[in-house]
Order: structure tokens, then C-alpha cells, then sequence
């Protein structure tokens, strides 16, 4: 909940239901913030998202855009890429500000790998 220093009650503005999730906007007083609301509806999600790309989208993206990011928005099935990841969900945003998409990698397991490899 966003609460300004001289006010005492939340801000309206900042509150904002979707889908199934709940986002704080960012209106400069408050954080972004992403709460699913249970975890199935989140695993739905994902799941709607990645049957999207092994469907529709693999075949077509990955013999010319491996490496690149592509956000796949599940309730339209509208896909977004970016060589950056912050470019495809940017793209995503400015089509769907009020919806949640789900960034993949094209061509591999995940979007971002952390670690380091030994060799």
C-alpha cells in the first residue's frame, strides 16, 4: 500500500486490479509491485505463455532470432521481441500497460542463466 509522507491514507491513484494480479502502479510517490494472487493462477499463466511459444512461436523465431528476448502477452497471444530483455518488455508495455506478460529467451530454457560454469 503507497502512502504518501503528508497524507495519511493510500493513494487511489496507485492501486489498480488485473487479471489476477494486483500491480502498484509507479506515479512517482509509490513502488511497482506484483503480487499474484495464489500460485496456480500464476503457474496458469505460465503456462498459457510457454504453450504459446512451443506452439506458435518456436518454429518461427528461433531460426533467426536465437539469443533475443521475446515477451509473450498469454490473453491475446501477442509476442514482443527485443535483443534486450528490456527491450521486449518495453515493447509489451507500451501495447499492454495494464496486463502481465512473461519473458523468454529464444532458443533456450530460460531468460537469464546466473552463475558461473565450471570447466
Amino acid at each position: 500500500m503507497c502512502v504518501k509522507k503528508r497524507f495519511a491514507a493510500p493513494m487511489p491513484c496507485c492501486r489498480k486490479r488485473i487479471g489476477t494480479s494486483k500491480i502498484m502502479k509507479v506515479h512517482g510517490h509509490c513502488e511497482t509491485q506484483i503480487m499474484a494472487t495464489n500460485n496456480s493462477n500464476l503457474n496458469d499463466f505460465v503456462r498459457r505463455a510457454e504453450e504459446i511459444y512451443a506452439k506458435h512461436l518456436k518454429a518461427i523465431l528461433e531460426p533467426e532470432h536465437v539469443d533475443e528476448f521475446v515477451a509473450i502477452e498469454p490473453e491475446s497471444g501477442d509476442h514482443f521481441l527485443g535483443k534486450t530483455l528490456n527491450e521486449a518488455t518495453r515493447a509489451a508495455r507500451q501495447a499492454y500497460p495494464d496486463r502481465l506478460t512473461h519473458v523468454m529467451r529464444v532458443g533456450h530454457r530460460a531468460a537469464l542463466h546466473l552463475g558461473t560454469r565450471v570447466e
